[in-house]
């Protein structure tokens, strides 16, 4: 039955374990995953804002005439597969589901298509057709900007950090729990082991070590006196008429006087040797000697 509950402590502490280390792990991929999500978000929204600015810079340069037509249409495609790598891509899921992305995206995609045969029949002379791009290009720099600041900073950023740090909270308060489980579980079973191996070599009744415990004590102080040629002394002690004591006064009496003398012989024999129960009214003393006199 004792082997049982120690083998049950066991499974659960490790059940326990297991399971808190798991807990532990999915939120730490859970914080990793959200702070990888925040970062690819507030990169897509820059990214956009800056293909933006540099198309809008490249109409300026064309008509400055300190650039050429060629610059132009390379930032225009550029900006047009930024808008479709929004609009496609899985990994940008999360910057379409934030509000007003999506409906802004789907809008500037129609309007590059509607803007294509004009930036590519541009030339350096088209002061006016540059100017008007500029102008309707303006406000969908002015969208990207409003939905980056209202979305990926201020007040959304801290919501966002403030999901991370409490993930990383709860995280800690897991590995927290599991150490301090983990420990009293484990000094549980210590102590139930330790309880187990008490019970099973000394005597229930009087606490002296048991017939098991006796033969370990006897091979020791065998072995020490061979090891440092002293003297062991063996003394045996039976009760006589021990079991009329039981009979007459009851056996609640007799275990009184078996624990009575249990001390007695260990206070006798002190720090020079051990007292064993071996059974029932028998007794036994090992004495550790320098000289075989003393005993």
């Amino acid at each position: 039955m004792k082997t049982f509950k120690l083998i049950g402590l066991t499974i659960i502490t490790l059940l326990f374990g297991a399971s808190s280390l798991y807990s532990y792990h999915r939120d730490l991929e859970v914080v990793r995953y959200v702070s990888a999500t925040i970062k690819a978000i507030g990169w897509a929204s820059s990214e956009l804002e800056m293909e933006l600015l540099k198309f809008d810079q490249s109409l300026t340069a064309l008509a400055a005439r300190t650039s050429d037509e060629a610059n132009v249409q390379l930032r225009f495609e550029l900006l047009w597969s930024r808008i479709d790598t929004l609009l496609a891509g899985e990994e940008n899921r999360p910057v379409r589901e934030q509000p007003g992305v999506l409906p802004m995206l789907k809008n500037f995609s129609t309007q590059l298509e509607l803007w294509e045969e004009r930036v590519y029949a541009l030339r350096l002379d088209d002061r006016d057709e540059i100017m008007a791009l500029r102008q309707e290009l303006a406000h969908y720099r002015k969208l990207a900007r409003e939905i980056n600041v209202e979305n990926f900073s201020g007040d959304k950023v801290w919501q966002q950090l403030d999901i991370i740090q409490d993930i990383r909270l709860r995280s800690s308060l897991y590995l927290g729990g599991l150490l301090f489980s983990g420990g009293l579980m484990l000094l549980l079973l210590l102590r139930e082991n330790h309880r187990n191996r008490h019970m099973a070599y000394h005597d229930t009744l009087t606490g002296l070590p048991n017939r098991m415990f006796f033969y370990q004590l006897i091979d020791k102080a065998l072995n020490r006196t061979q090891r440092e040629r002293g003297a062991l002394a063996l003394h045996m002690v039976d009760l006589n008429s021990f079991k009329a004591i039981n009979d007459s006064l009851g056996h609640e009496v007799g275990d009184n006087l078996l624990r009575e003398i249990a001390n007695r012989l260990s206070h006798t024999i002190g720090k020079q040797g051990r007292v064993a129960r071996l059974g029932g009214d028998e007794f036994v003393i090992i004495q550790q000697l320098e000289n075989i006199d003393d005993a």
